[in-house]
């Protein structure tokens, strides 16, 4: 099975402070910071002076068939901060720190049909970065469907060797960190050269 990729911008609703009635239509990447309102707080003075302090939720649903030998991925470019991720009402993992992009698999959490996807986002850590943070979702969310044995780009490591300091050669190994075998074609120009079984 080829590898898909879905973005998943569009179709969140947004609720701050408590999960209490529709909530508010928002796409991701998505800071609700830059609307709350201006407070002569100090604690917020990184901030730009705006309320960040709190919890916010973000939920949307997926359609997917499920497939024999198929697994399902969540992954998140980068949520601000410690957050919490469900499907299905089920926890699925989540960040404490807000810098890092994470990957989830939750093809165990996945049925045939309609998912929920929930996310919890929980900003009331003091004290607050240096600089402005923002909050919630602020990068990116993608829905990965792959195989059963699949790669994945965040182990993959290549290294470059010259043997002997002879620059005109070299010597190019590939660890895909899967323990099976692949194969591969390396280019340079216009020349191209099978790879050995890695």
């Amino acid at each position: 099975m080829n590898r898909t990729t879905k973005n998943l911008a569009e179709g969140w609703r947004f609720w701050f402070g408590t999960k209490e009635g529709e909530g508010k239509e928002v796409s991701v990447p998505h800071d609700w910071v830059i609307d709350a309102p201006f407070v002569r707080d100090p604690r917020e003075s990184s901030q730009g002076f705006r309320v960040r302090r709190g919890k916010g939720w973000y939920e949307r649903t997926i359609s997917v068939k499920k497939k024999e030998n198929t697994r399902f991925f969540l992954d998140f470019g980068g949520i601000y901060e410690q957050s919490s991720v469900f499907v299905n009402g089920q926890y699925a993992g989540g960040r404490r720190y807000g810098y890092s992009s994470f990957r989830l698999d939750v093809t165990d959490l996945v049925k045939d049909g309609e998912n929920q996807i929930t996310v919890e986002v929980d900003c009331t850590v003091t004290p607050t970065d240096r600089w402005y943070a923002g909050a919630g979702i602020y990068r990116t969310v993608r829905w990965i469907e792959t195989g059963a044995q699949y790669l994945d780009e965040r182990e993959i490591t290549v290294k470059t060797t010259f043997p002997e300091g002879n620059y005109t050669l070299a010597e190019v190994a590939v660890n895909t960190h899967t323990g099976a075998e692949v194969s591969g074609i390396l280019s340079y120009g216009k020349e191209c050269w099978e790879t050995e079984s890695m």
